[in-house]
């Protein structure tokens, strides 16, 4: 889903979608979980944005599938979101690949943001691997429910 970070970009791509380079400009690795993990504790459809430079990154996370859109760098809320392409990825698999791909590259996402000094190295890599715990509690309540 999320190819290791170099040089402040990564690749996503889904079953069933192109491939969307995603800059730094996004705190991915944290912001991804966040919604991740709220999204499997109540059970709720998420969402989760990234910076493509040009325009935002939007993938809707629901129950059975992901969609995929485009907005362009009018922020303003004007131009319509045109949903790009559509994955039968649901929530419980998107989260499972969220975590498998974090967790493999722990070092890199750690200093994903290249505007956090080297001195918050530490806490962001044991922040990362908590939250990372806290999302595979969830998928493992989630899949011995399922």
């Amino acid at each position: 889903m999320l190819t290791p970070p170099k040089n402040g970009w990564t690749d996503f791509s889904l079953e069933g979608t192109g491939e969307y380079g995603l800059s730094y400009l996004s705190d991915i690795p944290f912001d991804w979980l966040e919604q991740a993990i709220r999204g499997l504790a109540t059970d709720t459809p998420f969402c989760v944005t990234g910076e493509l430079e040009p325009g935002l990154f939007v993938c809707s996370v629901g129950y059975r599938n992901s969609r995929i859109f485009e907005k362009e760098d009018d922020r303003s809320g004007d131009s319509p979101d045109d949903c790009v392409a559509e994955s039968p990825v649901g929530m419980l698999d998107f989260c499972r690949l969220l975590h498998e791909d974090l967790s493999a590259d722990l070092e890199g996402w750690a200093c994903w943001s290249p505007f956090s000094p080297d001195e918050e190295f530490e806490p962001r890599i044991r922040e990362l691997v908590r939250r990372l715990g806290e999302l595979r509690t969830l998928i493992d309540e989630k899949t011995d429910r399922g």
